[in-house]
């Protein structure tokens, strides 16, 4: 048996221009090899990345955040009487004084007058003075 032989004669070039064919196969190519450039580097990138975020330890946990979180009381600064070995796990320095000396205070207090408390007083009495006298 014989094929019918089809009588369509189609040729794109008689629709459209030659130099259009080539700029429309040119950005479907462009627009291909940008979408595989895309996946390329998005799996690459999730590769590094899920790499990374295994390797890694985590940072804190919750017991950690938890611990930072927690204000100090007034009984975390109290340092016992007597410190038998092992009780604390710290050693003093030095012996604690139950009052200081004259000397030691002289060595960390300053005297409010010599710190000019009454002149800075007065300066700030003078500003608050000229601010408000703008004031009906």
């Amino acid at each position: 048996m014989k094929t019918p032989e089809l009588k369509i004669n189609f040729k794109l070039s008689d629709y459209v221009e030659p130099h259009i064919l080539k700029i429309y196969v040119f950005s479907l190519f462009s627009v291909l090899m940008l979408a595989v450039l895309v996946v390329i580097g998005v799996t690459v990138f999730r590769s590094f990345s899920a790499d990374r975020v295994s390797s890694e330890p985590t940072l804190y946990t919750e017991e950690d955040i938890s611990a930072i979180l927690k204000s100090p009381g007034l009984t975390d600064f109290i340092i016992p009487e007597s410190l038998e070995s092992g009780e604390s796990g710290f050693i003093l320095y030095r012996e604690p004084l139950k009052a200081w000396s004259d000397p030691m205070v002289e060595r960390y207090i300053i005297p409010p007058e010599e710190l000019g408390i009454d002149k800075i007083r007065v300066e700030n009495k003078k500003s608050i003075e000229s601010v408000l006298e703008d004031i009906p």
